[in-house]
């Protein structure tokens, strides 16, 4: 048995002291239902659509154990095939990759140490041939403005290099020419 560096008991019953102003919080977050489905790993299944039933769940995540495995199993037969990770350093794309092994999938880390999320993702999307056989040239367009918009409208050579490097890959020189 290893010690894990943690002062509080996440995802167990002893953590229910510490779920009361994780309540307000949801409360004041989570006001609407997404545009996109949102798995949440303490029921290996989508949130509902009821608002209310989703924030009890999002809380309830916190005292429940993680079943990491079979939420990424139910997302695969839900037909999902690239999971981008935003974090923390890559080592849950490296859980997802075991679960998945021998099975078409992309599992993409967005946050590397050696590497910042925006020049990472762009980096990870070239070299994975799953993301690349499914990737529209408009998405990559607009993955590529959002990218210069958050880097507030300079798109740094290390990733215009990456935006390169992508379209490249996808055959598509006029979208590097762009990019350059």
């Amino acid at each position: 048995a290893e010690q894990l560096p943690f002062d509080r008991p996440y995802h167990t019953r002893l953590f229910s002291g510490f779920v009361q102003p994780l309540q307000s919080f949801y409360a004041k977050w989570l006001t609407s239902d997404g545009d996109l489905p949102v798995y949440c790993c303490s029921t290996a299944a989508p949130m509902p659509a009821n608002i209310e039933v989703a924030r009890r769940i999002a809380v309830n995540q916190w005292i429940e154990p993680v079943r990491f495995t079979e939420t990424i199993e139910r997302m695969y037969a839900d037909g999902y095939r690239v999971f981008v990770e935003a974090g923390p350093r890559g080592n849950l794309s490296a859980f997802i990759s075991d679960i998945l092994r021998g099975r078409p999938h992309a599992a993409i880390p967005a946050d590397l140490p050696h590497r910042r999320g925006s020049v990472q993702i762009v980096h990870a999307l070239a070299a994975h041939p799953l993301v690349l056989a499914h990737a529209p040239r408009q998405d990559l367009a607009l993955l590529a403005a959002r990218y210069d918009a958050v880097l507030g409208g300079v798109l740094d050579t290390q990733l215009m290099a990456a935006f390169a490097v992508l379209g490249d890959q996808l055959g598509l020189a006029a979208l590097a020419a762009e990019l350059l």
